[in-house]
């Protein structure tokens, strides 16, 4: 056996040891040091990718570290996500890591210097959190005579400095690397400047650099990315193809895959093995959607087509009732029977800050789980006044409601669960009434109407309503389906780690109007 296989394992056996005898064994791990710092440290590296317990590994970390026999920077060495995870450990013992590797850079510049170690303490600084200090020292390389180096410095400039502009002028660089890692570094930044750059990136002649750009616009919840994305999957050129199964796999969205379905038939190998990888990958999402989170998904009603355009009404909540901070519109697929609508929009409609909310329900069972089902949902800082009825009291309880909202000076609405209709009766001429008086009192109304064989059914509705004006969005789709067609509408919603979905059917006579906001 070697000395350096010994040493190794007398590493492991003293990391073992260390926490019955920490003293002794972090003072026979000093002398091992010194006796042989550049023995140590390879024997150290290949020990500490074994070591999960906290103790030993700090204690080797700190050792290595205060000796400056870290971070190591060199691929002959260590693995590179052996060295990221080092590098995270190593930064919580000493928050100037980042400047000690960018001193590593110091006369980097040189045509001499390894071009694999710069590369090295670019992709470790880039996994940091950012500093601005050490924006003097990467800045120069971006004089590099290689490509690779220069364009891993573009990355970590613009992933510190945050600067749209800085990186909007990389666009003009004639090496696609160089673009295509600028335009990285904007990802997650949401700016109006942050979009512009990308915007115009998204047209740029490289696919890497386009598809850069789409992905940072998508994961900014801006739609217009998706039918983009959808071009690039049929595009000429292998190269764009790959990176639109590329960027279909980084979303995470089931939403792409029937049209990776029809990519299984690509004829480039390295574009078929993405689409095959992404394929993989969104049917996990979409399997596993169930173990998520519940989110409250309501689709409201539809409205005609009108000039290829539909628009459909959602409430999408979370699991307690309230607003999602941040929901993405590309968080948000609607599906005309097995095809995801690809052309969209979302619009947020207007919320109610503090709300007075008259309720009109039926007595009895019905009456008794819409309050239930609503009662789970309130907001604290609302004012809720129930009303019930039985008959021909209904126009008491009307009156009681009006009254109650009268008195309040808050964003008034009214929920009204209303008798079904008889026979061939129908309900619409008393609607318009309730609908006229609401107007007049400046009071926004929603008529139900009641299931009393099916008390479930009926407070579903009405936390559909509710949430309705609490969380409501608008979706408006374009080059939709004939509405003669009379396909089903499915909303998906996956946020984070939460996910919901819902289904509208279409009724006999076509889509259902849409509710009454």
């Amino acid at each position: 056996m070697s000395s350096q296989d010994q040493l190794r394992d007398r590493l492991r056996e003293l990391a073992r040891r260390f926490r019955e005898d920490p003293e002794p064994v972090r003072k026979k791990l000093t002398e091992l040091l010194v006796a042989d710092p550049s023995g140590f440290r390879v024997a150290a590296l290949e020990v500490l990718a074994g070591v999960s317990d906290p103790s030993p590994r700090k204690s080797l970390l700190e050792l290595m570290l205060k000796a400056g026999l870290l971070p190591a920077c060199d691929p002959a060495l260590i693995g590179l996500e052996d060295e990221l995870e080092l590098t995270r450990d190593l930064f919580e013992l000493d928050p100037l890591l980042d400047m000690k590797l960018a001193r590593r850079l110091s006369g980097a510049s040189s045509e001499n210097a390894p071009v694999d170690v710069i590369q090295r303490v670019l992709i470790l600084l880039n996994s940091l959190p950012e500093n601005t200090r050490v924006l003097p020292l990467v800045v120069k390389l971006l004089r590099h005579p290689h490509p690779h180096v220069r364009s891993k410095a573009a990355l970590v400039i613009g992933r510190v400095s945050k600067t749209p502009q800085v990186m909007g002028e990389f666009l003009s660089e004639s090496d696609p690397r160089i673009r295509a890692n600028a335009i990285e570094a904007l990802w997650g930044m949401d700016s109006a400047k942050a979009r512009v750059v990308l915007r115009e990136a998204a047209e740029d002649a490289n696919n890497r650099v386009a598809g850069n750009a789409l992905l940072g616009l998508y994961r900014l919840g801006e739609t217009a990315a998706i039918p983009r994305i959808l071009r690039m999957a049929a595009h000429p050129k292998a190269e764009f193809r790959t990176t639109a199964a590329w960027i279909m796999e980084q979303t995470g969205s089931p939403r792409f895959l029937p049209v990776l379905a029809q990519m299984v038939r690509e004829s480039d190998p390295r574009a078929r093995a993405w689409v095959f990888r992404a394929i993989t990958k969104l049917k996990r999402t979409a399997s596993g959607a169930v173990g998520l989170a519940r989110l409250r998904a309501h689709l409201a009603g539809a409205s005609l087509p009108i000039a290829g355009t539909r628009t459909v009404w959602a409430a999408i909540a979370t699991e307690d009732g309230r607003e999602i901070p941040r929901l993405l519109a590309t968080s948000i697929v609607l599906w005309e029977d097995s095809r995801a609508v690809p052309d969209y929009s979302v619009r947020a409609l207007e919320r109610p800050g503090h709300m007075a909310l008259g309720l009109v329900l039926p007595k009895g069972e019905s009456g008794d789980w819409a309050f239930a089902s609503l009662s789970a949902l309130k907001r604290n800082h609302d004012c809720w006044q129930e009303f019930r009825y039985s008959g021909v009291s209904m126009a008491g309880a009307l009156e009681g409601a009006f009254a109650f909202l009268g008195t309040v000076a808050m964003d008034r609405r009214i929920i009204i669960v209303a008798p079904p209709a008889e026979g061939d009766q129908s309900d619409t001429g008393q609607s318009a009434s309730l609908l006229a008086r609401a107007r007049s009192a400046e009071t926004s109304a929603q008529i139900i109407p009641d299931s009393p064989e099916d008390p479930g059914k009926t407070a579903a509705a009405c936390e559909k309503a509710y949430l309705m004006l609490l969380c409501g969005y608008e979706i408006a789709s374009q080059g939709v389906a004939d509405p003669a067609d009379h396909v089903e509408l499915k909303l998906e919603v996956y946020s984070g780690r939460g996910y919901g979905s819902d289904v509208l059917q279409p009724s006999v006579s076509g889509w259902r109007s849409a509710p009454l906001i």
